[in-house]
């Protein structure tokens, strides 16, 4: 078993903010320009912020749902409040993709994060903001590694559930368990999963090309994902959620 690669990989953030009348206003043409057009959503674009905005908005009274990179893996999503004055003073939210967290950290993402903020003419003050969800993750390359929720400690009253290429699975009866997962929303939850398996199957190449990057760096083996024996890379994920940060 060798460690490649360990970092965060998501982040949740509100913040107590209300975008302002001009700035809605420009939101509503791009999501009417979503809503009139077969495209995955329409453009805001203001003082060097870009955003494609959805045709829909998003739980919690979130009238617009963005995001900073389109449909690429890079930037953020965000969903923003209408300000309309009522009481409830989250009016943002962030929501941080894992591949710009893996190339710049947090401290590059959070840098980001204010420096949108600032180009929507919001008023960030540090120390104010709420954090809804913290994921860290560790990538192992780990050959024949075979998972057994017998050799998981946990407490009695945690969820634990087994999957085999996506389907529940009975413990004992599969040939090979390729995630296994304990806990969940809104407290704490650990996964363990094959996450070789994982990259081929939503195509997510960039992720061989950080194990290698790290790799390269050490003078080891390059991870090849046509040979399982040299490429087996499993991810722990430790999931923070909401309930458990705020108890703990």
């Amino acid at each position: 078993m060798m460690l490649i690669r360990k970092g965060f990989d998501g982040l949740d953030i509100s913040y107590p903010l209300t975008i302002s009348e001009d700035v809605a206003e420009r939101l509503e043409l791009a999501k009417q320009e979503a809503e009139c057009a077969v495209s995955d959503g329409g453009v805001y674009d203001h003082d060097g912020l870009q955003m494609l905005v959805s045709p829909t908005g998003a739980k919690g009274g979130f009238r617009y749902l963005c995001r900073t990179s389109g449909t690429s893996p890079m930037g953020e999503t965000w969903k923003f409040k209408r300000p309309t004055g009522n009481k409830d003073v989250w009016g943002v939210s962030v929501s941080c993709n894992a591949l710009p967290l893996a190339l710049f950290g947090l401290t590059g993402v959070r840098a980001g994060i204010e420096a949108t903020l600032e180009r929507l003419e919001l008023d960030y003050r540090p120390g104010t903001e709420s954090i809804g969800r913290v994921d860290v993750c560790a990538d192992v390359i780990c050959p024949g590694l075979a998972l057994d929720r017998h050799h998981i400690v946990c407490h009695s009253h945690s969820r634990v559930s087994e999957y085999d290429d996506g389907a529940i699975t009975s413990h004992g009866r599969s040939s090979r368990v390729e995630t296994l997962t304990i806990g969940k929303n809104p407290n704490l939850q650990v996964s363990i999963y094959d996450k070789r398996a994982d990259t081929i199957a939503k195509k997510k190449a960039y992720w061989v090309d950080i194990w290698n990057d790290a790799l390269a760096r050490r003078g080891l083996p390059l991870v090849d994902l046509s040979g399982r024996d040299t490429s087996e890379v499993w991810r722990v994920e430790v999931h923070a959620f909401k309930q458990h940060l705020k108890k703990r």
